[in-house]
């Protein structure tokens, strides 16, 4: 068979929903299927895409269509709008006409009713999701569900580098990542005396330069930007803190979630369902917004320190059974194989 896989693919800065599709691509193509990004002679179209765009395509194509819906479609419109004023603002010295036309276009694909997006991917062949939260929301028979997954054998857990209780932040400068959120907890945890045991970090994936700081250092708050051994970073903290404010404030799956609890890490995050659907009982949660409860929960672990260790043994049990790399993988071929047999 055919195939064409369809979405923004590159060789280089692989991240997040591209990492996932990149690396499903090349295990097909390992396996003998012909794959390339161009849908000319093509007999099978997966598209991976974070929304519905690509459907009203492809919809009328007489070829057999799987969509790969990587993120949540159902959101509330005005805290979007509210998150992306927030991000606005954050950015003013930089980009402003580009994210002044992110804010509109984002805000306005939210206005899109539910029900015409359910029509538009339920013309496709098959529509591929990685929670049974997302599934449950389009209600199509069409669909089925393929959690993410990623490399256990690399994201693993490792000797740390201090002594000292680590609490991280990992993410990028989105307001509905939660960094304000973080930034808040971490100021308050710095003038009770945090750093007399510990140390507080937030890594930043992108527009690290856009921080103040040396602000922030006096509050003992590390800053460092992207990680050439994100793993090691992760190895070096105790506690991972990602509070995501709503759910289009991550892909499906949040990859640093399941990096994090594979890393044997102690995870606090948000009570959104798709969250509470990967976490289950191996991480400990809070309400969005919440800076004030991140905080309570920290004092919580700092006073049983034996149930970090515990939580993070629990979190990489979670995701050695669930969400493995090779169990996504081999679903994608069973998948390929299906329909390698029907067209035949």
């Amino acid at each position: 068979m055919k195939a064409s896989f369809i979405g923004n693919f590159r060789d280089h800065d692989v991240e997040g929903l591209m990492k996932i599709s990149v690396g499903i691509k090349n295990y097909l193509t390992k396996k003998g299927f012909d794959i390339n990004t161009n849908d000319v002679g093509r007999d099978l179209l997966n598209i991976h895409s974070g929304g519905i765009g690509y459907a009203s395509k492809v919809a009328k194509l007489n070829k057999v269509k799987i969509y790969s819906l990587y993120t949540n479609l159902k959101f509330n419109v005005f805290e979007r709008a509210y998150n992306l004023i927030y991000h606005l603002l954050f950015y003013s010295k930089k980009n402003k006409r580009k994210l002044i036309k992110i804010l509109f276009f984002n805000t306005i694909s939210g206005l899109i009713p539910l029900s015409y997006k359910r029509k538009l991917l339920s013309k496709m062949d098959l529509i591929i999701v990685p929670t049974q939260y997302l599934k449950d929301t389009l209600r199509l028979k069409n669909c089925t569900v393929i959690p993410f997954g990623i490399d256990t054998d690399k994201f693993k857990p490792g000797k740390k580098e201090t002594k000292k209780i680590v609490i991280s932040f990992f993410g990028s400068l989105a307001s509905q990542k939660g960094f304000p959120e973080v930034i808040k907890c971490f100021k308050i945890l710095n003038k009770e005396g945090f750093f007399n045991i510990g140390e507080l970090r937030m890594y930043v994936s992108a527009r690290s330069e856009l921080l103040n700081k040396k602000k922030l250092d006096k509050h003992g708050i590390k800053v460092f930007g992207k990680q050439d051994d994100i793993v090691k970073a992760y190895q070096d903290s105790d506690i991972v803190v990602l509070p995501y404010r709503n759910t289009l404030s991550s892909i499906g799956i949040p990859l640093v979630l399941l990096e994090s609890m594979s890393c044997g890490k102690m995870v606090i995050t948000t009570n959104l369902p798709h969250i509470k659907e990967v976490g289950k009982d191996s991480v400990l949660y809070v309400k969005p917004y919440s800076p004030k409860q991140i905080y309570e929960k920290v004092l919580f672990l700092l006073k049983n320190k034996r149930l970090i260790s515990q939580y993070g043994r629990k979190a990489r049990a979670n995701v050695v059974k669930n969400y493995r790399e090779d169990k996504m993988l081999k679903a994608y071929e069973k998948i390929y194989t299906k329909y390698s047999v029907d067209k035949i």
